[in-house]
């Protein structure tokens, strides 16, 4: 009975434990496309982790002007391989009809590129292009950007990214509620558990003591 009771302190110790282990948040880096390029900077190590996410947004005002990103995922040199990624080509508006939606499907202004293995991307240095199409003119921006793996420790799983000097760091607030809302109902459907095996043990005890 003793042996029993001590795996269900053990228990009960790493569930609640558990939500401080998970893996961090996923956030966003937002790349404000502009008309010189001067946003699309290389990103250090040390700030972006697997299953963060880049997200490009088109602000050229210019009329006509259009942005995308090339991805050099398998670190070949090539941005037109097989393995290889690429934004669609992101326009910095579009035209909206009577009910509020787009004119044309395939307008887009922002894009997600998410950093994992399941998206053809490895932890270290991607190899990017930002292109800018003006005029029919297309000029070749060059940057990387570093993401390592998603090695996390005992902590607090609210913890944030450190805080940057830099206006691209943005974070996805409703994915960290969600998160948090997700470990509250798991730890509460842990702890119904709990109390019902509980029960079952000191019942057994009884049942053995007679």
């Amino acid at each position: 009975m003793r042996g029993q009771v001590t795996l269900l302190y053990g228990i009960i110790f790493l569930l609640i434990l558990s939500p401080y282990a998970s893996a961090h948040e996923a956030k966003n880096y937002t790349f404000i496309l502009r008309e010189d390029a001067s946003s699309t900077k290389s990103v250090s190590p040390g700030i972006l982790v697997e299953t963060d996410s880049i997200f490009f947004v088109n602000m050229d005002k210019r009329e006509g002007a259009n942005h995308r990103i090339l991805i050099d995922a398998d670190d070949d040199g090539n941005f037109s391989g097989i393995d290889d990624l690429s934004t669609k080509w992101l326009f910095g508006s579009c035209e909206l009809d009577d009910n509020g939606s787009k004119e044309n499907e395939d307008c887009m202004v922002n894009e997600f590129v998410l950093l994992a293995p399941e998206n053809g991307l490895l932890p270290g240095n991607i190899s990017m292009i930002h292109q800018v199409k003006f005029n029919d003119q297309i000029s070749n921006f060059s940057f990387h950007i570093n993401f390592g793996l998603d090695i996390h420790s005992m902590i607090n799983n609210t913890q944030e990214l450190s805080p940057q000097i830099n206006e691209n760091i943005s974070v996805n607030e409703n994915l960290i509620e969600s998160n948090d809302n997700n470990y509250l109902i798991l730890l509460s459907t842990s702890l119904l558990g709990i109390l019902i095996m509980s029960s079952i043990l000191v019942f057994s005890g009884k049942k053995e003591s007679e």
